[in-house]
This record gives structure tokens, sequence and C-alpha cells, in this order.
């Protein structure tokens, strides 16, 4: 409730309600200080942080919500450009565009660097930026220098004219800043209050986790020396003051009495074995307990992959989420990409959400017969029913929000009913009610890199709600656990576990991308062909082999050829053939002959259009 003009920057820590705080402050200014919906801006990092923040909007101030503008900041940027995604994809190539290159583009034009015939700079920055007067930022602490540039033209930082800026607010943590790997840069929330004048205030009641993962939480952040909430430490929301620090599960659990657990185990076996025995003793404690409600995090996809195998060794369904940087172009995977061919012959016409969802069939697929795809789908027109109160709009709206939430799902959680496993990067922004936290955290080189990984440590930590099982593996230096002695730990050794399958624990799992394949094989041969006949019945889950054939490896379902691995996927895999126990479909991905960028290759095509099956 500040002034509307003045510029705040909110360090808020887990779990203390981040985006309320951004959600009531847009209600604030829409319903006390009347600011037309028109003039705020808000700015997420990916989609599903967008819908969130539009449909917890929409709930608390109706219809006074409509016109907010909430995006990401590649969507954005296309939007000052004067970019679409529709128009990005008709080919492979283009399916990924430059994202990066648009920022800095959007960048340069609202800073007046790019010449607008007929236009003063001046004219163009007010045009391109519609009227808004407040722009809010969520996650600032995970920015990057093209993204603090974006921003930083957008509120006018370094104009003179007072008038011409905008007021800022930034919510953020830098306790949380993780992303160091993609370009991110922890000090730019740090510089945040120098670069816009802006006042701090702190968030720090934690309304997620019970008394006892806050203070192992906060012990474990205390060791880092760098940070911008020092004096301000994270405790238990004030409702929850009185409650056991160990919430339900004090009386619940015999064993730990809702303390944070640190488990000892000698190697990667030991590990995944106790993380299973665990798993089954809350179930054995709570029958009600769902898998969903359970995750297990890791530093790495290797640290999760003997877990993963031994959980599905034991019949536990899984959420794999270690491999969504692999994922093929989605609007090319064939049950998307001939729904969107469909949409596209309705373009131009109005059509409500669920008309859509009828005309993709998915409403009628539900169950075990349905592919991972045709379900992806099913939840994104479902999402653009509820984004829209199913109102009736443009198909070619329908398309482009299609196209913006496939190239957002690499960032996006896989969903499921199976105990979700993913690398603690991935999970950032998730909760759940329990986590385990794998070993093998050795820290940094040096001051700074120690620092973030236990910064990434702390997110792990963070994202439980009820139960948190650290593991300290005997194999390894573990660097964070140390200093977990409290009354709110218990450390105990985990229990040996004899007869554990070394054929299961030793298995790893592998996604091909389109990297590793001759994506022109089929295209080489005509329409005719039979080898084109046995694609177009392959469907997703049905089993391949990959088989030497001299120096090359063919793809092969029911013992025909239907795909050849690229040079470098069969120099990567001509060693490992043998260990490889069974191989299905993840994916039939579409190529077309437009896709191929070289006149010696196109040459050699007979086809216009033909798929790759995508191994997992």
């Amino acid at each position: 409730a500040a002034h509307p003009d003045r510029n705040m920057l909110i360090l808020a820590g887990p779990g203390s309600g981040k985006t309320r705080t951004v959600v009531h402050r847009c209600a604030y200014l829409l319903r006390v200080e009347r600011v037309p919906a028109a003039a705020i801006l808000v700015l997420c990092f990916n989609r599903n942080a967008c819908l969130t923040l539009r449909r917890r909007l929409r709930d608390l101030v109706g219809p006074d919500a409509r016109g907010v503008t909430v995006q990401t900041y590649h969507g954005l940027a296309m939007r000052l450009v004067g970019a679409s995604y529709t128009g990005r994809n008709n080919g492979s190539r283009a399916e990924r565009p430059d994202f990066d290159e648009m920022l800095v583009q959007a960048t340069r034009l609202l800073k007046g660097e790019i010449d607008m015939p007929g236009m003063e700079p001046d004219e163009l920055r007010d045009r391109l930026l519609a009227g808004y007067r407040h722009i809010l930022v969520d996650e600032y602490q995970d920015i990057d220098e093209r993204q603090y540039d974006l921003v930083s033209a957008i509120a006018g930082r370094t104009l003179q004219d007072q008038d011409s800026k905008l007021s800022i607010l930034a919510v953020g943590d830098d306790d949380q800043n993780i992303y160091t790997f993609r370009g991110t840069n922890v000090e730019f929330i740090r510089k945040f209050a120098d670069d816009y004048k802006a006042k701090p205030y702190y968030l720090v009641e934690n309304y997620r986790s019970s008394g006892n993962i806050i203070s192992a939480s906060n012990t474990v952040i205390a060791q880092n020396h760098d940070r911008m909430k020092i004096e301000h430490p994270i405790q238990i929301n004030r409702a929850r003051q009185n409650d056991p620090p160990g919430g339900v599960w004090t009386a619940a659990d015999p064993l730990a009495h809702g303390r944070v657990q640190v488990l000892t185990v000698a190697d990667l076996p030991h590990q995944s074995a106790a993380v299973i025995s665990e798993l089954q003793r809350l179930r054995g404690l709570y029958s009600e307990l769902e898998w969903y409600d359970c995750a297990i995090l890791g530093r790495t996809a290797e640290d999760l992959a003997p877990v993963r195998a031994l959980c599905e060794h034991q019949g536990i369904p899984v959420i794999w989420n270690a491999d969504r940087d692999k994922l093929p172009p989605l609007p090319r995977v064939r049950e998307i990409a001939t729904y969107l061919d469909a949409l596209a012959e309705h373009r131009s016409e109005l059509q409500r959400p669920e008309a859509l969802l009828e005309m993709s069939g998915t409403h009628e697929a539900r169950g075990s017969s349905e592919t991972r795809w045709a379900a992806l789908l099913r939840e994104l027109l479902i999402e653009l029913a509820e984004e829209t109160g199913n109102a009736e709009q443009p198909v070619q709206a329908a398309m482009e929000f299609l196209y913006e939430s496939l190239h957002d799902q690499k960032r996006e959680p896989a969903t499921g009913k199976g105990v979700f496993m993913a690398t603690v990067h991935s999970a950032k922004g998730m909760e759940f009610p329990h986590v385990f936290l794998l070993g093998g955290w050795k820290g940094g080189a040096n001051r700074a890199k120690q620092e973030e990984e236990r910064r990434a440590y702390y997110v792990g930590m963070t994202r439980a709600k009820e139960n948190l099982c650290l593991f300290e593996r005997q194999d390894s230096q573990e660097a964070f656990t140390r200093p977990l002695q409290s009354t709110a730990v218990l450390r105990r050794q985990a229990a040996p576990v004899a007869g554990i399958p070394e054929q299961v624990i030793r298995r790893r799992y592998a996604l091909l991308t389109l990297a590793d394949y001759f994506l022109d094989w089929a295209g080489r041969k005509p329409p005719s062909h039979t080898a084109h006949a046995k694609l177009s019945k392959l469907k997703t889950g049905d089993p391949l082999k990959l088989r030497a054939a001299g120096e090359m490896i063919e793809v092969v379902a029911d013992g025909a050829q239907v795909g050849l691995l690229s040079k470098a996927g069969a120099e990567a895999w001509r060693t490992r053939l043998d260990s490889i126990e069974e191989a299905e479909v993840f994916a039939m991905v579409r190529r077309q002959a437009s896709d191929s960028d070289a006149p010696e290759h196109a040459a050699k095509l007979q086809s216009q259009a033909w798929e790759i099956p995508i191994a997992e």
C-alpha cells in the first residue's frame, strides 16, 4: 500500500508469498489508486508463473484484472518487436528463434537506438510502451544482463525526464539465485536499490515449511557471507508460531517426530535403497500419502538415475523431470503438429477453447491409451479455457498461446501421479509435502562457487512443507550438512539393505535428441517406400531396437528399419549397444524438406515430409 510512484524492492524468503505480494500490489493499484489496468505491466520468468499470477489476480479483483499485461520476458520482447510464435514455426530451424537477440532488439527500440522513419525516439518509446506507468518484476534475482537491460529500458532508469519513468517494484531473494550457468547475476538485485532509488522491504514469514525445516534451512544458508538478509532470518508465520516445530508429524512419526532427518549412507546404491525405504516408511505411517506428494531432488540427473531405476523396479511410479532440456521441438511432435495443422485451417474463425478441445479429440482419449503428447495438448487447452473464461476468441490467438506454451515446456515441470524426480535447479518455485534431497554436494572451488552451490542446496531444502530428509554419502565429501546439529535435526545411519540388484542400480536412462539422428534418412525415400508406412504406424511407447550396420546404427521396429543414427550418434552408442536393456518411442517428430538448409542435401530428398522416431 505504498505510494503508487514509489520504487520498491521486496526481499522475500522461501514460502513467504512472493506471488501474493505482486498480486496484491496490482490489486491495490487497481482498486485503491484507480490505476487503469492497461497501465500495469508484470514480468514473470515462465508461462506457468504468468498463468498463476493472472489466475490469482482474477480471483482477487475479478473483471478489473482484464487489461493488466502479464508477460514473460521473451513474450514481451516479441510483442515489442512485432514478432509472433506462429510466424516463426514454419520450419524446425525457426522453432527456436533467437530470443536473446529479440531482448536486445526490444531494448534498442525502447532506447531509440534503432531509427524508425517519421518517428522520434521518445514518440517510439511511448507508442511501444502503450501507456504503461507501473512495472512489477517477479523473481528479480534470476535476471540476466539482457533482461536487466530490458527492464531498465522499460522503467526509463537512465532517463532525465522524471515523467517518462515508470514506477517499479521488484520481488526476489538473493539466497535463491542459482542460475549463473544461464547468465543470471545476483549483483543485479544487489544494486536494485541504488539503480532505482528504491526502498527495501523484507518478507521473512514462511507460510510453507514446518518450524524444523525453517530452522535447518536457516542454519545452512547462514554459512554464506555475501547475503542481503543477514539481519532478517526466515521465521515461521505468526499463525503457526505455537504449533509443534515438526507440525503434525511431531506426533504422527514415532521415529523422526517431524525433525529434519540427515541419513548417512555408504554410497549411491545404499542411498537409492535408503530413499525407497524412507518413502515406504512414510507411506506406512500415513496410508493416504500420495506418491505425487513426494519429491526426490538431486544435484545432477546422474545422481537421480539409480533412485529412478530402483523406484521403477519396486513398482513406485515416477515423474522424471531431469531431461527437460532434451525435449524435441514440441510443435513438430506428431500429435501436436497434426492438431496445429487443423487449427491453421480455422485461423480466421472465432472459437471457444472448449470447442477447440473437442476438435483435438483429446477429451475422448483420456486414460491409459492417451499418449503423453495428447495429454499435454489437453492440459494446455484446458488452461486456455480457464485463462479466458472459455470466451470466444480468434483461433489465431489460441495458436499463439499454444506455441508460446510449447516453447516454454523446457522450463516447466513435468506433471503426473508419480514421485517427482528432478534436479534442484528444475524444481525451483515448486513445493511438496515430503522432500528427499540426495547427497553428493561437494561445494565449489572458490568462495563464490561454494556459496552458489549452497544456495542451490538451500533451494532444495526449502521445497519441503512437512518432511525433509537429507542424505550424507560416506563416499562423497558432503559440504553443507555438517552444521546441522540442532534439536531440529535427527541424525541417523541408514539401515543396510541386502539384495539390491546390481543390474538395476547400474541402470541409466538416455533420451536421444535430433542431433543423434541422420535426419534425412526417410526423406531420401519416396512417399511410396515401406519405411513411411512403418513410421506412420509407430506410436509413443512402442518398442525400438538399435542395430549395428557396419559403421552405422539403424533404428529398428518389428525387425524393420525405421531410422538411422547420425555419425555422432553412432559414435556415442556403438560400444554401448549390448548394454541397452530396452528402448521405446518417446516421440514421433515431423521433419520437412524445407528444413534442410544445404542445397546439396535438399537435392537428395524425395519426400516433402517424414517422421523421426525419437528413442528413450
